[in-house]
Formats: C-alpha cells, sequence, structure tokens
C-alpha cells in the first residue's frame, strides 16, 4: 500500500497549489479576452491571495502539511481563488445569484482587494517566531500512560452524556427517528421561543452531543498508539463515538461538523502515522464528498431531488466554491458594500457577544445574538434576524474598524496560528496522541472555522473543545514514569 510520508505531503500541498494557481490564472487570460479586464482582474487577484499564503511555506524550511497556515489555504483555495472564476464560468445561475445578490461580478473585487490585503497581514505575522509556550511537563505532554479501565468509563458517561442529550434534542422537535421520513432525517434545527426574536440552538443540548466528537478524537489518537486489547477497546470507543457524531451531523444537517470530524481524523493520523496512506485518503475523500452531498440533498427544501439524477460533482462544487463557507469572497463584498452606509462601524461590539452564550435562551429570551450573523442575515440577506449569515473574520474585523482592524487583527491572527504551531509542534512529531488530538480540533477552530464564521462562535467553539478534552485526558491517562521523575 503506497504510503505518502510527512514532508512529500508538504511538498504535494504546494505543488497543487501552484497548479491551481497557474489554471486560475490562464482561465484570467480566457476571461479578459471573453468578459473584458474586470473579470480578468478579478481571477488574478484570488490567484495572488493563495500565492500570498504560499510564501512562509517557502521561506520556512521545515515547513509541515499539517501546520494551521495549510488549513487557512484551504479556506482561500475554495472560498475565494476557485470562486472568482466561478461566479463567471458556472452554469449554476441559482448559485451565481446567491453569491452576488444584486451585486455584478466585477463588484467582487472590492472584497477580493480586503482579503488580499488581510492575507498580506497573516502571512506577515505567520513568519513572526516568538518564544514558544513549552508543553513538556504539563497535563497534555505527561499523561502519556493509558488507564483501560478509566478509559472505559470515561468514554461510557461521555458516550451515555452524549446519547442522553442526542434523545432530548429529538424529543423536542416531535420527532420519532424510526418512522421518520427522508425530509425529515436532515435539517437545520431551531426552536421558536415566545417573547424572543431569535430562535433557540438547543446550545447545551448541542455541546453534549459534541462529546463525542471530542472523544473520537482523544479515542482515535490512542487507538493508533496502542496494541492488542488496548487497541481494539480504543478503536471500539471511537468508532462508536464516530457514528454518534457524524449521526448528529447529519440530522442537524451540519456539514461543516461532518466535515472539520474528517479533517481531525486526517491530522490525527497524519501525525500519529508520520504520514497517511494514498488509498485511504482517496477513499476518506470520496466518501466525505457523498456524505456531504447527501446531507445537502436530505434538506428538506431539497426533498423532491431525484437521487438517481443528482450531479454530485455539481452540488459538491455548489457546496464549497459556489456556498457561503470557508473565507467567502461574496459575503466580504457585501459587508464592505454596506458599511457604513447601511451597517454602522460596530468598533467591537461583535468581538464581545461571546460572554452571553452560557445564559440559555429560554431563561433570557430578549438575549442579544451571539456573533454577527443575524446582523448580517438581516441587512444584506433578507433573512431576517431568525437567519443568520456568518461574515468571516476579515469582514468582522472590517465591519468593526474598517481597514486598519483586517491589517491589525489578520497580523495578530497569523501570530497566533504560528504560536499554536510552534507551541505543539515538539508533542506532534513526537506522536503524544492528547496534544495531536488537542491540535487536531483547535487548528481547524483558530483558522477554517473563525475565517469562516466569527470571533464569538470561535470562542464558543475554542472553550467547549478545549476544556471538555483536558477533562478527558485528565481522566484516561496517568502520568509516565519520565514526567514523574523529571526534576
Amino acid at each position: 500500500m503506497l504510503r505518502i510520508a510527512r514532508g512529500q505531503i508538504g511538498r504535494a500541498i504546494v505543488g497543487v497549489t501552484l497548479a491551481i494557481i497557474a489554471g486560475v490564472v490562464l482561465l484570467g487570460a480566457i476571461l479578459l479576452i471573453t468578459d473584458g479586464l474586470p473579470a480578468a482582474l478579478l481571477a488574478w487577484s484570488g490567484a495572488a491571495t493563495a500565492a500570498i499564503l504560499l510564501v512562509p511555506m517557502l521561506l520556512r524550511r521545515r515547513f509541515e502539511a499539517g501546520e494551521p497556515l495549510t488549513l487557512a489555504l484551504l479556506a482561500v483555495l475554495v472560498g475565494v481563488t476557485l470562486k472568482a472564476p466561478y461566479v463567471y464560468l458556472s452554469s449554476n445561475d441559482p448559485v451565481v445569484r446567491g453569491i452576488l445578490l444584486d451585486l455584478k461580478p466585477p463588484d467582487l473585487l472590492a472584497g477580493m482587494t480586503l482579503i488580499l490585503t488581510g492575507m498580506a497581514a497573516l502571512s506577515a505575522g505567520y513568519l513572526l517566531r516568538l518564544p514558544r509556550w513549552r508543553l513538556r511537563g504539563g497535563l497534555l505532554a505527561s499523561r502519556t500512560e493509558l488507564r483501560p479501565l478509566r478509559f472505559a468509563v470515561t468514554s461510557l458517561l461521555v458516550m451515555c452524556a452524549a446519547g442522553v442529550a442526542m434523545y432530548l434534542f429529538v424529543s423536542e422537535f416531535g420527532l420519532v427517528l424510526a418512522g421518520a421520513g427522508l425530509d425529515e432525517l436532515s435539517g437545520k434545527r431551531f426552536l421558536d421561543l415566545e417573547g424572543s426574536q431569535f430562535r433557540a440552538a438547543l446550545g447545551y443540548h448541542r455541546w453534549a452531543i459534541s462529546l463525542a466528537a471530542i472523544l473520537f478524537c482523544v479515542a482515535y489518537g490512542w487507538s493508533l498508539r496502542q496494541a492488542g486489547a488496548r487497541r481494539l477497546l480504543c478503536l471500539a470507543v471511537a468508532t462508536l463515538a464516530g457514528a454518534v457524531a457524524v449521526g448528529f451531523a447529519v440530522f442537524s444537517s451540519s456539514r461543516g461538523s461532518f466535515a472539520m470530524l474528517v479533517m481531525a481524523a486526517l491530522l490525527i493520523t497524519y501525525y500519529m502515522r508520520r504520514g497517511v496512506s494514498l488509498a485511504g485518503a482517496t477513499a476518506v475523500a470520496a466518501v466525505t464528498v457523498v456524505v456531504l452531498v447527501g446531507i445537502t440533498v436530505l434538506r428538506p427544501a431539497r426533498s423532491d431531488a431525484d437521487w438517481d439524477r443528482v450531479d454530485v460533482a455539481g452540488e459538491f462544487a455548489a457546496i464549497t466554491v459556489g456556498g457561503r463557507h470557508f473565507l467567502d469572497l461574496g459575503k466580504t463584498t457585501h459587508v464592505v458594500r454596506a458599511v457604513p452606509e447601511r451597517i454602522p462601524l460596530q468598533y467591537g461590539r461583535t468581538l464581545v457577544t461571546w460572554a452571553i452564550a452560557p445564559v440559555p435562551r429560554f431563561l433570557w429570551p430578549a438575549k442579544p445574538a451571539v456573533g454577527v450573523g443575524p446582523l448580517l442575515g438581516q441587512q444584506v440577506y433578507g433573512t431576517g434576524l431568525r437567519g443568520g449569515v456568518p461574515p468571516g473574520f476579515v469582514a468582522e474585523l472590517y465591519l468593526n474598524f474598517h481597514v486598519a482592524g483586517v491589517v491589525l487583527g489578520m497580523f495578530a491572527l497569523g501570530i497566533a496560528l504560528r504560536f499554536l504551531y510552534e507551541s505543539c509542534r515538539t508533542e506532534l512529531l513526537a506522536g503524544n496522541p492528547n496534544v495531536v488530538a488537542l491540535y487536531a480540533m483547535v487548528a481547524q477552530t483558530a483558522s477554517i472555522h473563525l475565517l469562516t464564521t466569527d470571533f464569538s462562535k470561535f470562542v464558543v467553539e475554542l472553550l467547549t473543545q478545549a476544556l471538555p478534552l483536558l477533562l478527558i485526558v485528565a481522566l484516561i491517562a496517568a502520568r509516565s514514569r519520565d514526567a514523574r521523575t523529571a526534576p
């Protein structure tokens, strides 16, 4: 079976990115002839945005494919670089209209310029190497001896909590899964509350269910380090926890949660196995595409879809390049055009709403929205306050502090991402399952998730991932002899 070593994966990512950039540049030349200079500039600017993120990769000798910058590059390639020619060349008119709304394709240059500025600042920050936080001797780095009985009991308790939360969540919508139709199996799940202008997301139910995904990362990481009965125990727990996490992602129509779980598994394999199997990665990619398209087609709005006629490739392009995920060029442009005429500068207000997230909405029906999504949904997309559209971090920084906020905020993000990786690097390369599991989740949250949503949602996600994982590690593993005898 062909395996790709870690160093080869890094070089392959750079090579594939350069090929995509070259292809987009060529498409820009074609668009120059068919649609004029603005179309070509849009495509070439998208290529330049990806090229800027390649600079730190090319300048550093020890660049690793698993670094957060690679995840940020993925968000740019899908949401910006490929989207520029997509709006001109796609035959999927409804998707293109969803991107543009009342804009013309050349108008996207405003958002492209802002994103280009932000990525330049992020790359500059990532090139700075500050003193790292040494993990050696800490909880994650030192607890490297698995205790099977503790692991089994802790896993049972976590799965019980997730199972009960799943049952209560489903019951809130009056569904009986055994008798549900296809159009009821997947959909955005929110409750209307009397006296509240926002819908309740049942955040504590979702958090308890998300413990299954956290347990999956921990168990899967440990399974790649163990042998014999311990390995079988870890694999059994990882399989069960993964099944619950995937099942809830389908039920709640959360394509992002499913994709992030798959990405976490790939990152864990990458560091624990010092590479990945080409056949295995290809199979995982194929299954991921099918599941993401399936979640989309199962939504109530698509319940009349003919499964035999579903264009998997077209649907996948529509929900990735044509969607509002990743660092989206369309959303960024709409925010640039809306500020300050339709939406006044927020001066940091949207960056601190995470502080009220722990208060349940049924206790505080008038609680403001956590994040800026409902504001953008009402003012730009016409979805009202009950249908939020997160702007992405670049657009949120612009919404709060204009261009200066984008430059300083993205520069700080670049520093933070480099600090995260350098702090974890030694333990990652050593295959410490605790650090690998935490990194696999946090690196995604701090890069793709933050660039896609907004800062307050990022803080909530970060805390609800990291704190339970630290507790689980403290319960299932003991300090190694080396750590106990270290001075």
